[in-house]
């Protein structure tokens, strides 16, 4: 039996319902056009705001670099396709989450309309099963923090090139044309670039290839190669870029880290209780949360039951699908099958496929092989789900013993059962649309559902904190919110004693709250907790110099807090003025060059605070120098203009004095 596929061409007849799955799509996520940012998109944005001014970096950035810092060798988000297309939506959108939004619906749209292409590609005998499973799939509540998150776009780009890759590799298989499999493997690397997810797929090539087509086990394998080679290729680059090849999180923090330092084998009971949650997910998903860390999901053995049933089913589903993928794979490759009469073959075939398929796909997540810093995600069902939403389009049918499969065409008993479960759905994924409209929105929501999170809980108190420094002092309001964000980051510390982040914004809650001594307190606890956080020495150093008057005490703060980060500019400057208030004016001047060249943006300030040191060190002309510079970028200020009246005075030339002097007065 010779595989034919269907066309990559579609026929005007043919697109109509391409249409209705892209314009369902649009439909289901329109309501996130009007949100705006949230969650990660701040951290993407920090790198992208630069626009394409520096290709080289982007490409040699980590897609989180602004969280953690610069030079960054982590590379564990290394996913510079996607960095660069932010990059250049904001080159010509600006800062603007309707574009960002709108981007995301539109490749989700084409994402379910490409999943549908290859369905019916590969399954050309029951393709109304193809039309049921895209529904299904682009309905999923369980996508929502994909679609509606503007950073998880590297997620439907890599599952969107994937799919166009399989397309034209099954092209390839049928037509022998190579221009398609050099285009397969170009898909399959923008794939890998959009992230890095993508090589778990390389193991449902073959999978794919031995159960849609007439080839062999070695056949499939051997047709597979060029994206092995591409695989490697990505690895080797990646390597390069990061000066090694780091695959999962080693991060020592369980808190970003949860699986870190257990035994393997509680570990793996761990793995299975989260399997568990995944699959229930995808039959009923609800409550839905971006939170799921420490301790969300409270470490178990092997002897609890949320281990063992999960292990149980999943070894189950396993041994049904090896089982059915051998029988079935030697019924559809004879001579006498003829699979378009009698599809039942091709439907025990597939099934067994979506079963693989999911097991292949959720493993690289499932923390199984490596820790990938959270043990748990809604985001790392997007890809699984194709397997889970083709099994139940499949049972739906086989439960409703339609007969006709062949079409793409909704039979009336079809009505009601497809059609409950696609509003279930679509309402769940409309309401959850709304909570990512914003961070106060989603942290307030999910804080709720994910109680037990200690970062969620620091998250919120962070935003309400951040939320109050736009309120008014007087406003009886701002404590009232401060309270609520105390409340929250003391949550995060019950659950985790250890997180010293959270004992640092509760050191600024109290800062806000003018609660000098408080705020004093925490930072200091902080630093005894972790000394290599640079954060709460800034603080401590403003606080000596600008409230408690200690400019010694500062000094020493600021100066521990540049040993770690020596880039800050903000604390360079701040060290300078206090070295000012001491009378130490020759260690002011050289902090605040040191300044200039660190932050381009500090250089007036950095030029006034240098000239006013040179006055008070009598060295008039060189203070002179330094006012003239900042007159000749701003004519017109006064502030400048009465320093340099006042260092020819001090200089005994009174004619120019005066000269300064009435420009003021004019």
């Amino acid at each position: 039996m010779e595989f034919q596929m269907n066309p990559i061409i579609i026929s005007q007849r043919e697109r109509r319902p391409y249409y209705l799955i892209f314009l369902f799509a649009a439909a289901l996520y329109l309501n996130t056009a009007g949100n705006g940012y949230a969650l990660d998109d701040g951290a993407v944005l920090t790198q992208a705001k630069y626009g394409l001014k520096n290709v080289p970096a982007l490409l040699s950035s980590d897609l989180f670099a602004p969280v953690y810092g610069q030079p960054l060798d982590i590379g564990i988000r290394w996913r510079p396709f996607t960095l660069l297309f932010s990059a250049a939506e904001f080159q010509f959108f600006g800062n603007s989450p309707f574009t960002g939004h709108l981007i995301n619906i539109i490749l989700y749209g084409l994402c379910g309309c490409a999943l549908l292409k290859l369905l019916v590609v590969l399954l050309p005998e029951i393709s109304l099963v193809a039309f049921i499973t895209s529904l299904i799939f682009v309905a999923h509540p369980i996508h929502t923090e994909v679609v509606a998150n503007i950073k998880s776009r590297d997620e439907l780009f890599s599952f969107l090139f994937l799919i166009l890759s399989v397309i034209f590799l099954i092209r390839f298989i049928s037509l022998k044309y190579k221009r398609d499999l050099l285009w397969g493997c170009a898909l399959y690397l923008l794939a890998l670039f959009s992230k890095e997810n993508g090589i778990a797929f390389i193991a449902t090539v073959p999978l794919l290839i031995f159960c849609f087509t007439d080839k062999s086990w070695k056949q499939s394998i051997l047709l597979t190669l060029p994206y092995l080679a591409i695989t490697l290729f990505y690895l080797a680059i990646r390597a390069s870029v990061f000066h090694g090849l780091i695959i999962g999180d080693v991060n020592k923090d369980i808190l970003e880290n949860q699986f870190y330092g257990i035994p393997f084998l509680q570990k793996m009971a761990n793995v299975s209780h989260v399997l568990g949650k995944y699959l229930w997910l995808l039959i009923f998903p609800h409550p839905l949360s971006f939170e799921y860390s420490y301790n969300q999901i409270p470490l178990i053995r092997w002897a609890d039951l949320r281990a063992i049933v999960p292990a149980v089913f999943y070894s189950g589903l396993f041994a049904f699908a090896v089982n059915h993928i051998r029988s079935n794979k030697k019924n559809v490759s004879s001579p006498s099958a003829s699979t378009v009469k009698n599809p039942t073959i091709k439907i025990k075939l597939t099934l067994a496929f979506c079963i693989l398929f999911y097991l292949i796909t959720i493993s690289i997540v499932s923390n199984a092989f490596f820790n990938i810093g959270t043990p748990m995600a809604e985001r790392f069902l997007f890809m699984p789900s194709l397997g889970f939403c083709l099994a139940i389009a499949i049972l739906l049918l086989l439960i409703l013993k339609i007969k006709s499969w062949g079409e793409i065409h909704l039979l009336p008993s079809l009505y009601i059962p497809l059609g409950l479960l696609l509003v279930a759905f679509s309402f769940k994924t409309i309401e959850r649309n709304k909570d990512w409209k914003d961070n106060i929105t989603l942290f307030s929501h999910d804080a709720q559902i994910s109680n037990n999170s200690a970062k969620i809980h620091y998250y919120y108190g962070g935003e309400l904190l951040e939320a109050c420094k736009q309120i008014p002092v007087d406003n009886p309001a701002k404590r009232t919110e401060l309270e609520n964000a105390l409340n929250e980051e003391r949550k995060a510390i019950a659950i985790y004693p250890k997180f010293y982040v959270a004992y640092h914004t509760i050191g600024l809650i109290y800062d806000e709250l003018h609660l000098t001594d408080s705020a004093v307190y925490y930072f200091n606890k902080v630093i005894e907790m972790e000394p290599r956080y640079a954060e709460p020495y800034g603080k401590l150093g403003l606080i000596y110099g600008k409230i408690k008057n200690d400019p010694d005490q500062a000094i020493y703060y600021y100066k521990k807090g540049l040993e770690l980060k020596p880039n800050n500019a903000l604390w360079g400057l701040q060290l300078g003025v206090v070295y000012g208030m001491k009378g130490r004016y020759k260690d002011a001047i050289r902090i605040f060059e040191h300044v200039k060249e660190m932050d381009a943006e500090k250089i007036n300030e950095c030029n006034l605070n240098i000239g006013t040191s040179y006055f008070f060190l009598e060295n008039y002309s060189e203070a002179l120098k330094y006012f003239q510079l900042l007159l000749q970028a701003d004519p017109q200020n006064s502030v400048v203009i009465k320093k340099i009246g006042e260092a020819y005075q001090a200089m005994g030339d009174s004619l120019k004095a005066n000269e300064y002097f009435s420009r003021i007065s004019r």
